[in-house]
């Protein structure tokens, strides 16, 4: 008998309850990194796959077909993450959600050498700073990562190579 139970979104998602994600007993889930970000603010229906997704093991989590009925409540479905369920022979995740919003804080990481090593200069970024839409145009030539921090415990990153080309 189907018996579906609830999950979650991340903590500040703003979907309200029509978007509740529910699960049967009896299977395994994965969440599975989805993209791209900032796409698909409610999750996308289960028939659409028209977005990309890391099939090469980058789980967020992974919860099995025997999870207690105590622990229902802890599975959430968190930003830039989809859901597979692995029983199924088809490998294609469903329901990507996948929302930047604004971020709260972030990083600039300028790699010195060109070349992803120790050799990096790290600077924090407020929320005003991170959300610049000019902070890339703004970088001098050289190798970056940014990383942006959102409310919801989700991490964005983006590798950047600027050149003189």
């Amino acid at each position: 008998m189907y018996e579906p139970y609830k999950g979650d979104y991340s903590a500040n998602a703003t979907l309200g309850p029509n978007f509740e994600p529910t699960f049967q007993p009896g299977f395994d889930y994965e969440f599975v990194s989805c993209g791209p970000y900032g796409s698909y603010p409610p999750p996308l229906d289960y028939s659409d796959t028209s977005f990309w997704f890391v099939n090469a093991g980058l789980f967020n989590y992974i919860f099995n077909k025997d999870i207690p009925t105590t622990d229902y409540g802890t599975i959430i479905h968190k930003n830039n993450f989809s859901i597979r369920i692995a029983q199924l022979d088809n490998i294609q995740p469903r329901n990507c959600y996948s929302t930047t919003g604004t971020a709260s804080s972030g990083l600039l990481m300028k790699f010195e050498d060109n070349t992803f090593n120790n050799n990096v200069t790290i600077t924090a970024k407020d929320s005003l700073q991170i959300n610049n839409p000019n902070l890339i145009n703004d970088l001098p030539d050289g190798l970056y990562k940014i990383e942006k921090n959102h409310q919801d415990g989700g991490v964005e990153e983006t590798v950047i190579y600027k050149g003189n080309n």
